[in-house]
C-alpha cells in the first residue's frame, strides 16, 4: 500500500476515534424523559432570572427586563397562584439576586437596586446604592453578613460586603465581571465571573483567585466547602473536590467536535444528582456526580436561566419571557 494512503487512512481512523471518545465522555446520548413537566401560568413579561422557595408555602419568582422593569412573583400556596408585584417609585430594572435570610427576603438588580422584604407579611423596601452598578447575585451567611457581587462589560467587577440593612461595609474590586456567588459556611465563600473564580477563607476579608479559566462562568454551586461545581456560557462544566486547589474539566467548552451549549445555572440536589439549564431549552441532569450528564428531553425552546427546588422535591425552572415549569424527575 502506497504510505500516503496508508498514512491517510490512519489519520482519518484516529480522528474518528478521538471523535467518538471525546463524544462519549462529555455527554451520554441516551435522552432522558421526566415524569411530569408543568408550565406554570402567571403575569410575568420580562425574563425570570431566579426562584427562591423559603418554607413549602412562601416562595418568589423575579426577574424583568434589564432597563426598563422588574417583575416580583410571590406565592403563599406553595407555588400554585402567585401575585404580581412593581415598584412604582425608582426601581424600575430588573432584579438579578434573592436571598433568604432570619425571615428577610433581600433582592438584588440592575443599576443598583436593592429591595428588602423585612417579613413575609410586610413590603418590600427600596434602596438605591450609591455606585449604580449591575448587582447580580447576593448572599447571606449565619454572621449578619451579606455578599453581593456586581460586574457589567467582562472588565470590572465587585464585591460587596453588606450588613443585615445592606449598608455596604467593605468594596473589593476586580478586574473581572463576576455573576455569582455562594457561601457554603460562614467563613468560606467562592465567586465566578468572568474567566475567573474566587475564594475566600476569612469571610470575605479578602479573596483569592483560583487557578481555573477558560470560560464566563455564570453559576457556581458548593455541595459543601470542598466539593465546587461551575458552569460557563461557552458550555464548560467545572468540578473542584479539595475547595478549589484543583479543577477537572468535566466538559471543555470550547472543543468544536462537542455539542454546543451555553450553560447559565447549575443545582445539585445532593451529591449525586445535579442539573445543568441554558439557553435554547437545554437542561441536562447527573445522577452518578457528574460522572456522566444526559440531556432531559426539550420542553421548551426559551433560555433558561435559574433552577430551584421546592420542598416537594419538584425542580423549578425559570427562563425567558416568563418562561417558568415545574419538573417532576
Amino acid at each position: 500500500m502506497d504510505i500516503y494512503v496508508y498514512f491517510k487512512k490512519t489519520t482519518q481512523w484516529a480522528f474518528l476515534l478521538l471523535f467518538c471518545a471525546t463524544t462519549a465522555i462529555s455527554c451520554r446520548k441516551d435522552v432522558l424523559y421526566p415524569v411530569q413537566v408543568t408550565q406554570l401560568m402567571h403575569d410575568v413579561r420580562g425574563d425570570i432570572n431566579k426562584i427562591l422557595f423559603i418554607n413549602d408555602s412562601v416562595g418568589y419568582v423575579i426577574g424583568g427586563n434589564r432597563y426598563s422593569w422588574h417583575d416580583i412573583l410571590s406565592s403563599t400556596d406553595g407555588g400554585k397562584n402567585w401575585l404580581l408585584y412593581h415598584e412604582e417609585n425608582e426601581g424600575h430594572k430588573s432584579v438579578y439576586g434573592i436571598s433568604h435570610y432570619k425571615g428577610r427576603i433581600y433582592m438584588v438588580g440592575y443599576d443598583g437596586k436593592i429591595f428588602i422584604k423585612p417579613s413575609v407579611e410586610q413590603s418590600w423596601q427600596y434602596i438605591q446604592t450609591p455606585g449604580w452598578e449591575w448587582l447580580q447575585d447576593v448572599v447571606f451567611t449565619g454572621s449578619d453578613t451579606g455578599y453581593i457581587v456586581a460586574g457589567i462589560g467582562y472588565g470590572h467587577g465587585r464585591i460587596f460586603m453588606v450588613d443585615s440593612l445592606c449598608q455596604i461595609v467593605k468594596t473589593d474590586t476586580f478586574e473581572y465581571e463576576l455573576s455569582a456567588i455562594a457561601f457554603p459556611v460562614p467563613s468560606i465563600g467562592y465567586a465566578a465571573g468572568y474567566g475567573a473564580i474566587l475564594k475566600t477563607e476569612n469571610s470575605g476579608q479578602s479573596w483569592q483567585l483560583l487557578n481555573v479559566k477558560g470560560d464566563f462562568f455564570k453559576s457556581i454551586y458548593c455541595v459543601d466547602a470542598d466539593r465546587v461545581w461551575a458552569v460557563g456560557f461557552n458550555g464548560s462544566i467545572m468540578y473542584s473536590g479539595d475547595g478549589g486547589r484543583h479543577w477537572q474539566q468535566k466538559r471543555n467548552g470550547d472543543n468544536p467536535l462537542l455539542k454546543p451549549y451555553k450553560f447559565r445555572t447549575v443545582l445539585f440536589k445532593d451529591e449525586n444528582t445535579g442539573y445543568i439549564a441554558g439557553d435554547k431549552g437545554v437542561l441536562l441532569k447527573t445522577s452518578d456526580a457528574g460522572v456522566h450528564w444526559s440531556e432531559m428531553k426539550q420542553f421548551t425552546k426559551n433560555d433558561l436561566r435559574c433552577l430551584a427546588f421546592h420542598p416537594d422535591g419538584s425542580l423549578w425552572v425559570g427562563g425567558s419571557e416568563g418562561a417558568l415549569f415545574r419538573i417532576v424527575d
